[in-house]
């Protein structure tokens, strides 16, 4: 078992977070769909850095062969992110508004970090309003 790693550095310091996956794009990223990968070169080539959280993995995990979430999370632009239990709020909010722990916790992450959700599942987001931070694959 790998151990956490923390968060990917530069000369300049930590790389921001530039994608949050959910698991409908996980799953994808598993059938081998480019639709996910040209997104990853992106975020590799401008020196950032992609996640999912906990729940999205473990979501995906349940619906592909692990070892497909084992690649990504070693992805050299992969970084870990945990949710604070302080966060408690904000993420029952997303629940309470897209009805899946996995897409509420990568909404909340997104959100945090003013970046977009990947997601081979658009509709998921509609509650959102006409402009979501999701980009359809």
């Amino acid at each position: 078992r790998r151990s956490p790693r923390p968060p990917r550095h530069t000369a300049r310091g930590v790389r921001p977070l530039h994608l949050v996956l959910d698991a409908s794009a996980v799953e994808a990223y598993a059938a081998g769909s480019e639709h996910v990968g040209e997104p990853l070169t992106q975020v590799t080539e401008n020196a950032a850095t992609f996640t999912a959280p906990l729940t999205v993995l473990a979501t995906a995990a349940s619906r592909v062969d692990p070892a497909w979430v084992e690649l990504l999370t070693a992805h050299p632009a992969f970084t870990p992110v945990g949710t604070d239990w302080s966060r408690w709020p904000g993420l029952s909010a997303s629940l309470s508004l897209l009805g899946r722990i996995d897409a509420a916790e990568a909404l909340l992450v997104a959100l945090g970090a003013g970046c977009d959700v990947l997601t081979a599942d658009p509709d998921l987001y509609r509650p959102l309003g006409e402009d979501p931070p999701a980009i359809a694959i």
